[in-house]
Order: C-alpha cells, then sequence, then structure tokens
C-alpha cells in the first residue's frame, strides 16, 4: 500500500506526531467517553491508514493527555474540546 510505504519512510517519533495531529482531526468536536472509546474509534481509524498498533496507541494517548507536541493542545472539557494553551 501506498500509506505503508510513505510511512515506512519516518522515524517513530515522526510517526507518533504525524499520527497525533490525524487522530485530532478525526475525533473532530465529539467527546469521547473515555481513552478506551478513543481507541476503538479513532485509533482503528489510523490503524486502517497504515499507522502500527503501537504508534495508533501512543498517538491517542498523546492526545487524550493533551501532549501533541504543539504549542497549543486539544483538551476534552465537561462541554467538549476546548484548545488550551500549554505552559512553556
Amino acid at each position: 500500500r501506498d500509506s505503508d510505504a510513505a510511512l515506512a519512510g519516518l522515524d517513530p517519533a515522526s510517526q507518533v506526531a504525524a499520527a497525533t495531529r490525524l487522530a485530532r482531526r478525526l475525533a473532530g468536536n465529539r467527546r469521547p467517553a473515555g481513552y478506551q472509546e478513543l481507541l476503538g474509534t479513532v485509533g482503528a481509524k489510523l490503524l486502517r491508514r497504515g499507522f502500527t498498533l503501537g504508534v495508533a496507541r501512543e498517538a491517542c494517548r498523546a492526545f487524550w493527555e493533551g501532549d501533541g507536541g504543539t504549542d497549543r493542545s486539544l483538551k476534552f472539557g465537561s462541554r467538549g474540546p476546548v484548545l488550551r494553551h500549554r505552559k512553556s
């Protein structure tokens, strides 16, 4: 598959970063009830797009914990996703 070939050229950290960005987009405005639901929905979509199980899990963990490696990260509040500024 083309996605397998494209991902093979990236180091593991770059794969996790790309998968985390994609996970954020795939989750959209929906608030998963928990981490397991995030894995079942977004994680499954990452697997279908060619990411390995380990990369998909790490990306979901980073997304869930708000550790996307960006200046701003998405956190879920009681009313859905909320952008917050990360402390430097």
